[in-house]
């Protein structure tokens, strides 16, 4: 299996308390891994553990996503992956409790071993 990335220590826990909603995510051998979930990424989608969050999305980084644009988000995840450069693009999610949708946004850049920063708008 490739490499998954790790933060120290500190950068993790910098990242973790933010209230801004930055996910940091890797894709390695078509799995996306979440390498940290801000708290502010959390509180929208009903998440009340981190630990939780992180197995449900290595089981499906798409769980939340709204069914219309799961296709197009896995090939552009996908072609970045085997073609590298870089990978924008806005998706929809359904929030907590399915109130209302938001919208969230990923990037990505270099190679498929530079996390995926994932931001809810």
């Amino acid at each position: 299996m490739g490499r998954v990335c790790r933060f120290n220590d500190k950068a993790l826990s910098i990242l973790e308390k933010q209230a801004a909603p930055p996910a940091v995510c890797q894709y390695v051998e078509r799995h996306v891994y979440p390498l940290a979930l801000s708290a502010g990424f959390l509180e929208p989608f009903g998440h009340t553990g981190r630990a939780a969050a992180c197995s449900l999305s290595k089981q499906n980084a798409l769980f939340n996503t709204h069914p219309d644009d799961v296709g197009r988000v896995r090939a552009a995840v996908r072609r970045f992956a085997v073609q590298g450069g870089s990978c924008e693009g806005i998706f929809r999610a359904k929030r907590h409790m399915g109130r209302d949708r938001i919208a969230i946004s990923f990037t990505a850049s270099g190679s498929a071993c530079v996390p995926i920063r994932v931001c809810c708008l």
